[in-house]
């Protein structure tokens, strides 16, 4: 089960909107962005080249985007699951 206070151990992008994460609990979990990309937090991320550059920090997806670091919690990540 996915618990909100998991940490991410890895992350990998599957396609231009869809990353794969591994959390610290050995759950994984597919996260579609393409509706996040749409609204204006997320939107640097609709350019796959800004998306492929996804890390983890641990708590936190990380990209670096042309305005600086664009991050999202685990929390933040999982709730776009729903």
């Amino acid at each position: 089960m996915i618990a909100l206070e998991d940490s991410i151990r890895r992350i990998d992008v599957i396609d231009d909107h869809l990353l794969k994460l591994e959390l610290s609990s050995g759950s994984i979990a597919l996260v579609n962005m393409r509706r996040r990309m749409i609204g204006i937090r997320f939107q640097a991320l609709s350019d796959p080249n800004v998306f492929r550059t996804v890390r983890s920090d641990g708590d936190f997806a990380v990209w670096r985007t042309p305005g600086g670091e664009l991050r999202a919690s685990v929390r933040e990540l999982l709730d776009t699951m729903l």
